[in-house]
């Protein structure tokens, strides 16, 4: 997994400047709220939007997406101060014995993440592990001075 700490949003639209991407929290958070978000379901190679929770301490957020079935490999996480950004691929896994699905409910493909945090973090401490099907995104929070 690669853990960018310098985000690029240009996969996911045009940024004319960065103080476009101060915004950003609180857009995500209102296209959220309005269900845009959970939309996009085949829009540009997204097959699916994994589930995620955000639970912090004093000194630092924990952000856990659902993800069953992949590798740590098959995740690129980048972060800024304000928003966590993740994209990954879930294939589908080949089995022994030649077999025809004949229903799934199970999503296959891309997924891309904007993540609009609820404080700031520092960027360059962010470390991530994935255990039994959930990817833990580690951010420290900034130090208040």
């Amino acid at each position: 997994m690669l853990i960018d700490h310098q985000i690029s949003l240009r996969h996911t639209e045009s940024w004319k400047s960065w103080s476009q991407v101060d915004h950003l929290p609180h857009t995500l958070r209102l296209r959220s709220e309005q269900g845009v978000l959970g939309s996009h379901q085949g829009y540009g190679g997204i097959a699916f939007v994994p589930n995620i929770e955000i639970q912090e301490t004093a000194d630092t957020l924990y952000l856990n997406l659902e993800v069953p079935g992949m590798e740590i490999e098959d995740f690129r996480v980048q972060a800024s101060e304000a928003v966590v950004f993740v994209r990954g691929d879930r294939a589908l896994r080949p089995t022994i014995h030649p077999r025809t699905t004949v229903n799934s409910e199970f999503r296959y493909g891309g997924f891309e993440r904007v993540i609009p945090l609820p404080t700031q973090i520092q960027k360059t401490k962010v470390h991530a592990e994935y255990i039994n099907g959930i990817l833990s995104i580690i951010l420290p929070k900034q130090r208040e001075h």
